[in-house]
């Protein structure tokens, strides 16, 4: 009944409204029934078991509702170009589909068993795309940063270190050497400079793990440089251990004990707002 009704109120746009005005009423009505798909598809997602790993992954790439929805969020876009609004919706609904992955680790490995990962980079790639498109001056480029650092998060937990450098790497073609790309008009001096110090040492501080794991220290050492200058306090251990591991690479054992010891110290003052 619900799809019906869509279905009748875009005839009736097409007999009652000026040409004019026509295109705008009907991406909003279509912006409705692709949210209308989204979530039937997100509810029978959650409604199949999390140990039916095969199923839910089937359905995650198959299900005809997602297909529906992005059709719908597409044709929005086209008819309203001028509402970028439409394309988070593009953005947001491929990244809920990532994201089944970073929360479940059962089906990481399914789709790594099925050899289908490529699927994955393939959704990341467009809810970059749509972040992108959707991004509208008086905003923040959040979209963006989620983005890239989710794909990087989850290509470093399956050992595709190139992926993951990669996805960090992208920090200044997206958001500018310093950051400038990243604010939007409304986001206020203060409040800007905040928020580009945090995307700074976040990139950074992941850049860093990654040129740890694939052995070269002195870049690691490099990006913690970075980090430690735009970070807000050195109360977390998790910095420290790493420049250890890159000291160790190195062959600087009294910096890197140095470096464990006074993370050691600190681990039973840090609080849970140490992940970077």
């Amino acid at each position: 009944n619900g799809i019906a009704d869509f279905t009748k109120a875009l005839e009736l746009v097409d007999k009652n409204y000026t040409p004019t005005a026509r295109n705008s009423v009907k991406a909003g009505i279509l912006l409705l029934r692709g949210r209308f798909f989204e979530i039937i598809w997100q509810y029978q997602i959650y409604r199949i078991p999390e140990t039916s790993v095969k199923v839910r992954l089937k359905y995650l790439f198959e299900s005809n509702n997602f297909k529906k929805a992005v059709s719908d969020y597409e044709k929005a876009a086209n008819l309203d170009s001028e509402t970028k609004g439409y394309f988070y919706f593009l953005s947001q609904i491929y990244m809920f589909r990532c994201q089944q992955f970073l929360s479940s680790p059962e089906l990481l490995k399914e789709i790594q068993a099925q050899n289908k990962t490529d699927k994955l980079w393939a959704d990341f790639d467009l809810a970059l795309k749509y972040a992108e498109q959707s991004r509208q001056k008086i905003y923040s480029k959040g979209a963006t940063v989620e983005v890239l650092l989710k794909k990087g998060k989850l290509a470093f937990q399956i050992g595709r270190y190139d992926i993951a450098l990669d996805a960090y790497l992208s920090e200044e073609k997206y958001l500018g050497k310093d950051g400038e790309f990243f604010c939007g008009e409304t986001s206020g001096e203060l409040l800007c400079a905040q928020d580009k110090r945090v995307v700074k040492y976040t990139f950074s501080f992941r850049r860093a793990t990654v040129y740890v794991k694939l052995g070269k220290p002195e870049k690691a050492l490099a990006e913690l440089e970075i980090f430690f200058v735009n970070v807000f306090h050195r109360s977390c251990p998790e910095p420290f251990l790493l420049r250890a591991e890159a000291y160790r690479q190195l062959g600087k054992i009294e910096l890197a004990e140095a470096d464990e010891k006074y993370a050691k110290e600190l681990s039973p003052l840090s609080l849970n707002s140490c992940s970077y």
